[in-house]
């Protein structure tokens, strides 16, 4: 391998890494600030898009780029997902943040899932490149510790809540590190998708609009 290519592999991982240790940091600091609310949600993601699109401009990172779309595509689609939670089953509620909406999500929410895609699908491809499939058991794991904590820390941060359904803690139950282990692993997962999605041969590339079909239905009808 190419040094300046393993050079720019290490310093984009550090980026990555940085986001999620950013983000971890604050949601956790936040819960000491009672006047948190959607504007919070929102500064954390402007962050994050200026770490991963400054790195991609300073370093002209074609393949961040990539990945920073299949984030775009991810967050769009979960939209729908929330709509469902929200107008279908009643148990999600993001009055308790406030701010400007899309469809029935906060605006920022779009940007929150393009970031946790992007991070899960990077270092799931590296993993995946060093360990095979055994990465898809490490990155659910990831997986089933990350998502839970920040739905743990969202009512305390007035980002959103959940209510009407079977709970554990402050998290529902079909948000449980199980069905998170299950989400990032046994099913269609960042790991498996974005690889082919970033893919330049052309035979992956005619796979693509399969590929974002079988993600949609995948946000869609993971509840």
């Amino acid at each position: 391998m190419n040094p300046n290519d393993t050079s720019l592999e290490r310093d984009r991982l550090r980026v990555v890494i940085a986001t999620i240790v950013i983000n971890i940091v604050a949601v956790s600091l936040l819960t000491f600030a009672p006047w948190s609310d959607w504007r919070t949600g929102a500064a954390l993601n402007v962050v994050d898009n200026c770490l991963l699109l400054g790195f991609v401009l300073a370093k002209r990172d074609a393949l961040l780029a990539r990945f920073l779309l299949f984030g775009v595509f991810v967050g769009f689609t979960e939209l729908a997902a929330d709509a469902w939670l929200v107008d279908y089953t009643h148990t999600l509620d993001y009055s308790i943040g406030g701010g400007p909406m899309i469809w029935r999500s906060p605006v920022w929410r779009p940007l929150a899932w393009e970031v946790v895609a992007v991070q899960f699908g990077y270092i799931g491809l590296r993993l995946r490149e060093r360990f095979g499939r055994v990465s898809l058991l490490v990155i659910g794991l990831l997986g089933a510790i990350n998502i839970p904590f920040y739905e743990e820390m969202a009512p305390r941060i007035h980002w959103w809540q959940y209510s009407g359904c079977r709970m554990i803690s402050f998290t529902p139950w079909y948000i449980n590190p199980w069905r998170v282990w299950h989400r990032h692993s046994v099913r269609p997962a960042c790991p498996q998708i974005a690889p082919r999605f970033m893919a330049r041969r052309p035979y992956r590339r005619r796979r693509r609009w399969d590929i974002d079909f079988r993600l949609l239905c995948c946000r869609l009808f993971d509840y």
